[in-house]
């Protein structure tokens, strides 16, 4: 099987390495998750807590982890492989704008939940709950992270 190659000290990561494809099949699960739960919650207002709460925070760390992790995975160009770190990161560029808006939509609404939560006296943003659903609607265009994941295939 494919090695991870180390370069500034950090793993760049074969595209089709056992690494990358577990790594894969995490993320097509936690996807799955958030394509089940996120219409439920914005079609019937379902307040985020318990265990909801908990798996926002594990979905919302797994996404921006994600983010990191296709930085530093290689990619086929023109049947080569291509594992240099610039190369790889400007390849990824073109998903990045997408993947920092939704993930920092969903920091937003776990940071919105957090201070509505504790009645902190900094929630008068929540008194914009258009404002906050929109950012619920952002989450729901992860969908769109899919395309990633069938792009190689």
């Amino acid at each position: 099987p494919p090695k991870v190659k180390w370069s500034w000290n950090l793993p760049m990561f074969h595209p089709n390495s056992n690494v990358r494809s577990i790594l894969d099949v995490v993320g097509v699960c936690i996807l799955g998750y958030d394509m089940c739960v996120t219409p439920v919650i914005l079609a019937w207002d379902v307040r985020v807590d318990g265990g909801l709460l908990y798996m926002s925070y594990c979905t919302t760390v797994w996404w921006t982890l994600d983010i990191f992790l296709n930085c530093r995975t290689g990619y086929f160009s023109h049947g080569r492989l291509e594992t240099r770190p610039r190369k790889v990161t400007q390849h990824y560029l073109k998903w990045f704008p997408l993947d920092a808006i939704i993930t920092s939509a969903d920091w937003f609404g776990l940071a919105i939940n957090f201070l509505d939560r504790n009645n902190s006296q900094l929630t008068i943003i929540t008194d914009f709950p258009r404002f906050v659903k929109m950012t619920k609607v952002l989450r729901l265009m992860g969908v769109l992270r899919i395309a990633r994941f069938i792009e190689p295939l």
